[in-house]
């Protein structure tokens, strides 16, 4: 029961409520009947229905336990108390019911009072607490056995300890005290001191059955149709700060952590509340949802709140299980004061309490949420306020104790209950130990009591801004260390062009350069850049496959004091076009086959003859760009992140310190993912600028297992760095120890699962294996993990994304850029010597996410978007996304870039864009709505790829008519349409010889049964990593090079097929010449 229960004595609450309570007396019905054959089986009620179901799915559980303890101290009359608790039972028929499954359901069977199970042991105070745990936790068998049992401990001849445990089923807590004031009587009537109380009129069933008959009409039909409306859309669960991951089934073991208000924050809560026209209770309720708003990162809480359920007065003095729960749904969007909190909270609670009849169970019902045995559905978080202790029963001629139980049990994830004592509030939290370790739910405790006083003491300041704990300074820091700056990045590398100039140092498909001859390529080049025009500063593309020329052309940019702007092919040319022209890149370097693609531009071959003029001479600072890496952009454009030398040495500086001897001095790296982002720059200068040998694995070797495997077979390569996605793509085919380096593996760019780094681990025990962390705009990395670094205990999910690297600053703020404590969720900002320059050419957006920080306000930091926390290990750990972006297969995508490519065509008037699947296969997918005219799905996706890079383009296209809507008006994205794909085969079938040996390709690399001439590749689920497979399957077939690019121009699988023909004749078409010449 709540303080609303009992009434309240302000004179605004108390007018709204008699408006209900008017119209409830208006509509008054007569008493409630006494069933005909009260010994026939009883219907069971909504609650005990739900209860009986959880007893079938964990039978051995004491969660839904009852106990009562009493302590007796006296000369007890140990015979007439064992007689006084049977006859409690005979007076109270659902104390000595079974539950027995009959035809569609349950029903409520009596049985005979001597089944309830009374028994008197001697103990000793020793034995006494152990033998009380074992007894409550002892579970019913309610088809079977009653739903109670009772044990009296006799620890001496005037010491005992009454042990009664009941069943949830049975009762509630309204009968509890019920229970013990007839206990009282009864053992009085045993003893000859008092009268034998009168029997109850009505029993549970007669209620039962009673409302079962009301529930039918159209009011209870109103008020399931009210509490549907007013839960649409619920979010499934809390996301609260676990110690632990979330358990696919959770159990019941729990914990409980004491809670008290102190008086003076108990007067300040009562006279908000007067002022405002509230309870204290809702003053409580307040506090309690804005610190789960905060906990959660969420401005749309649920609490659930216990409810007397005894709808009518005739029964308020039956003993069963009454209580309902009530889900409080409050909407804390908007920054809202402490007082307006409180209205909003005051309006929930009086409709809630207005339409409190309906079972919560039909609620769920009707609401159907995703259940699953890891939580429980619509409500994980309870509050529950009694306005006084409990009346302790008196038994003549004893002194009675009520002992309260150790908590072993919880049956949701935090349930705060508050008791007045005179000024004050006592009472606990009690907590899953599955997810939380009794230090946090200590913690969050003491942030409610804080909260609370907050509220109470400046109503009229937000909610969101009372501090729950000092923050003075950065949330977690990494080790400070000095490392030189007075370095430029292409000065790292000439250290060991002096020290090995014989030592191989670039390894690629089209050929192996010393030391000495990358130093004199890039200087032959970077002489012909200057020539060129290119100034210091300046962007110069780079349109290079990985091979050796692409490593040649970086250093030279370099080394001219240009800033170089790497590309991938793979990128259509209007969206190259448009990040060059974005930077104001005139100059760019392009392999040989490539430099066709570059219109309008200065293009220098990079392996185009050039003179011998010696080392360039070129004034470049430390604060001087080193290169431009774009990201997505969630208006549309790309964006190009401007770093400096000086944050790119720091970063290699910081890195290799902290990886430490499996990458030190001389190892071999292999870059095997795209150099158009930073996560591969690791493996570039890790090798050197440490004096080793850099790899280039192009995108065929890089993306199939088997090919990769043999080039680590044919090469020692020591140190790989990739996105997760990739490594399991890899692993998909076999041994994943044979797509392995020899001494370390580096995995970041998307979050990491254990259970792939549990293979690595199972697969090749001796190798080190690291994680990094870090947005482009902070320079590659920031954050770092070893599997050392992380306690057993949270490997089990995803791996946190680390601790801070050298001289890294890391900042949790909440939503107003307010710093928040250790273990709150809040968006990571970073500081340090990697933070870039901005985004160059955008002043606006690089004023929006380079801001000062949080706590001083003299450090620069980089708003990240991430939403992260700090974990009970002292690690971050990752979380999700403040805004909408996301990693797809380790590319950083803006679905508002997408939306804005697809509302660019003809007939697009709105599109919505998500990423759906695990990291290893998520693809996004688009919802759109049209102007009415005709969008044929196919010809979208063609278009969109047209400017689009492939990891952007939409696997799935959705036309809708309308979006579905929130109640505040925004899309509802849990209520978009799963996208229904066609079906694959359902076309003309491949006819063709080459149709024929495409399809049965990609069967294989799609999983696809059956594909027709007709299907798209990327409609079917492909992606860059499953075309590259594709074109390596056809190579080792055909023994024909065909191009990656092949599967983008033409995705149909005919034209495909087409492809591969004419690639087939202009391969064999001199040989058929020369043979017909003979």
């Amino acid at each position: 029961m709540t303080e609303l229960d009992t009434g309240v004595a302000q004179d605004r609450l108390q007018a709204l409520l008699m408006e209900r309570a008017s119209a409830a007396l208006a509509a008054r019905r007569p008493g409630i009947p006494v069933r005909a054959d009260r010994d026939a089986p009883a219907p069971l009620s909504s609650v005990q229905a739900g209860l009986w179901f959880l007893a079938q799915l964990a039978p051995d559980s004491a969660a839904y336990h009852v106990p009562v303890l009493l302590r007796m101290s006296g000369a007890l009359d140990a015979a007439a108390l064992v007689r006084a608790v049977r006859a409690l039972t005979e007076r109270h028929e659902v104390l000595r019911t079974v539950f027995l499954r009959d035809g569609d359901g349950p029903v409520g069977v009596l049985v005979s009072a001597d089944r309830i199970p009374v028994s008197t042991v001697d103990i000793t105070e020793d034995g006494l607490a152990s033998a009380v745990a074992e007894e409550l936790a002892r579970p019913f068998r309610l088809d079977e056995e009653p739903p109670m049992r009772g044990v009296l401990y006799v620890l001496g001849p005037t010491e005992h300890l009454l042990a009664l445990t009941l069943h949830h089923i049975a009762v509630d807590g309204w009968s509890r005290d019920l229970l013990l004031a007839d206990l009282a009587a009864l053992y009085a009537a045993e003893t000859d001191r008092g009268p034998v109380p009168a029997l109850p009129r009505l029993q549970y069933a007669d209620v039962t059955a009673w409302d079962l008959d009301e529930r039918d009409g159209a009011e209870a039909s109103a008020e399931l149709a009210w509490w549907a409306a007013q839960l649409a859309g619920v979010d499934g669960v809390v996301e609260l700060p676990t110690d632990r991951p979330r358990p696919a089934v959770v159990s019941w073991a729990g914990a409980a952590v004491p809670v008290e208000i102190p008086a003076e924050v108990v007067e300040r809560v009562g006279a908000l509340a007067a002022d405002a026209g509230a309870s204290p209770f809702m003053v409580l309720l307040a506090a309690w949802q804005a610190l789960l708003a905060r906990l959660s990162g969420s401005e749309d809480i649920v609490v659930g709140v216990p409810e007397f359920g005894r709808h009518h007065p005739d029964a308020e003095r039956v003993v069963g299980c009454f209580m309902n729960t009530l889900a409080m749904r409050v909407d804390l969007g908007g920054a809202p004061t402490g007082r307006e909190l409180v209205d909003r909270v005051r309006e929930t609670v009086l409709g809630a309490f207005a339409h409190h009849r309906t079972p919560f169970e039909r609620i769920v019902d009707r609401l159907a949420p995703d259940r699953g045995l890891s939580a429980t559905p619509v409500v994980q978080v309870m509050l529950s306020v009694l306005d006084s202790p409990a009346d302790v029963p008196e038994f003549d001629g004893l002194d009675v104790t009520p002992v309260d139980p150790v908590v072993r049990v919880a049956k949701l994830d935090l349930n705060l209950t508050l008791t007045r004592h005179a000024d004050t509030y006592r009472g606990e939290l009690t907590f899953r130990t599955d997810l939380f370790d009794r230090s946090t739910a200590a913690r969050i405790a003491r942030w409610y009591v804080t909260m609370l006083a907050g509220v109470a003491a400046e109503p009229d300041r937000s909610v969101g801004a009372v501090p729950l704990d000092e923050v003075p300074g950065p949330a977690i820091s990494g080790p400070r260390k000095e490392f030189p700056s007075d370095v430029l990045l292409h000065g790292l590398v000439d250290r060991w062009i002096a020290e090995r100039p014989d030592a191989v140092a670039v390894v690629g498909q089209d050929r192996t350069l010393t030391y000495a001859q990358l130093d004199d390529a890039a200087n032959r080049l970077a002489h012909r850049l200057i020539a060129a025009g290119v100034g210091t500063e300046e962007p110069v593309g780079v349109f290079a496959e990985r091979g050796a020329d692409l490593v040649v052309a970086l250093l030279a940019v370099l080394r001219a004091g240009g800033a170089y702007v790497p590309l991938d092919s793979s990128y259509p040319d209007e969206r190259i076009a448009d990040m060059l022209d974005s930077v104001g890149a005139e100059v760019v370097l392009a392999d040989r086959a490539l430099a066709p693609r570059m219109a309008d531009r200065t293009v220098l071959v990079i392996d185009d003859p050039a003179d011998e003029l010696g080392p360039v001479l070129r004034e470049v600072r430390q604060d001087h760009l080193a290169y431009i890496i774009f990201t997505s952009g969630s208006t549309g454009r790309p964006k190009g992140v401007a770093v400096e030398h000086r944050n790119i040495t720091h970063y290699l500086y910081a890195s290799l310190d902290a990886l430490d001897a499996p990458a030190a001095g001389g190892r071999s790296f292999a870059l095997v993912s795209t150099h158009a982002a930073d996560n591969g720059l690791t493996n570039v200068f890790g090798a050197l600028v440490t004096g080793g040998t850099i790899h280039l694995l192009d995108r065929e070797v890089a993306l199939d297992p088997a090919a990769f495997a043999d080039y680590l077979d044919r090469h020692a390569v020591d140190v790989i760095k990739m996105v997760p996605s990739q490594l399991e793509l890899l692993a998909s085919q076999g041994d994943i120890g044979r797509v392995l380096p020899r001494r370390m593996i580096i995995l970041g760019g998307e979050a990491c699962p254990w259970t792939l780094v549990d293979r690595i681990r199972a697969a090749r025990p001796e190798l080190a294996v690291e994680g990094r962390y870090g947005p482009t705009e902070t320079t590659v990395s920031v954050l770092g993990w070893a599997v050392r670094d992380v306690p057993a205990e949270l490997r089990s999910v995803a791996v946190p994304t680390g601790l801070p690297l050298a001289n890294s600053e890391c900042f949790v703020v909440d939503a107003a850029g307010r710093p928040v404590p250790a273990g709150l969720p809040g968006e990571l900002w970073i500081a340090g010597p990697g933070v870039a320059r901005g985004y160059l050419g955008r002043p606006e957006e690089t004023a929006a996410r380079f801001v000062p920080d949080p706590v001083t306000g003299e450090k620069r930091c980089y708003r990240t978007g991430d939403r992260v926390r700090i974990n009970s290990a002292g690690l971050v750990e990752f979380l999700g996304r403040i805004d909408d972006q996301v990693k797809v297969r380790g590319f950083r995508v803006e679905p508002g870039e997408v939306a804005a490519a697809l509302r660019a065509r003809p007939g697009v008037v709105e599109a919505v864009v998500l990423a759906v699947g695990e990291p290893a296969t998520r693809r996004l997918v688009a919802w759109i709505t049209t102007d009415k005219s005709t969008v044929d799905v196919t010809e979208l996706r063609t278009a969109v790829r047209a400017v689009l890079p492939d990891y952007m383009v939409p696997a799935a296209i959705v036309v809708l008519d309308a979006f579905p809507l929130t109640p505040s008006g925004k899309v509802n994205r849990a209520a978009l349409p799963e996208p229904e794909t066609r079906a694959a085969g359902t076309g003309r079938a491949p006819a063709t010889e080459a149709e024929l040996l495409v399809a049965e390709i990609w069967s294989a690399v799609l999983a696809r049964t059956e594909i027709s001439a007709e299907d798209d590749f990327f409609a079917l689920g492909g992606h860059s990593m499953a075309a590259t497979r594709v074109t390596a399957r056809l190579r080792e077939v055909l023994d024909v090079p065909v191009p990656v690019r092949a599967v983008f121009d033409r995705p149909v699988l005919a034209d495909f097929a087409e492809a591969v023909e004419a690639l087939l004749m202009t391969e064999f078409a001199p040989s058929t010449e020369q043979e017909t010449a003979q």
